[in-house]
């Protein structure tokens, strides 16, 4: 984990960097490839963009599936919540 925080600091990653990083996977027992090592080392050199592009793709994948839905459903929730306004009004606590 330290070789990807001075990576990080440094905003760049040199080839021992790589092989450092596959180090660590190596002592979990998992093999990674240099490719692998790259992408985890470009991740944490320019965390805000990757941070950025995350959440792009976040609410791409809620406007995708769940935004049409929300409208949808939008009249059922406010017939339930007023059906349970009801109820509550009428409900008497003894």
């Amino acid at each position: 984990a330290e070789v990807l925080l001075k990576a990080q600091r440094r905003r760049e990653y040199t080839e021992e960097d790589v092989i450092l990083v596959q180090d660590e996977y190596r002592k979990q027992n998992i093999s990674i490839k240099d490719k692998q090592a790259r992408l985890i080392l470009n991740t944490w050199v320019d965390a805000e963009a990757f941070g950025k592009r995350y959440l792009e793709a976040v609410e791409a994948y809620h406007q995708a599936f769940f935004a049409e839905d929300a409208q949808r459903i939008q009249p059922k929730l406010k017939t339930a919540i007023e059906q349970a306004k009801d109820l509550a009004r009428e409900s008497t606590v003894d």
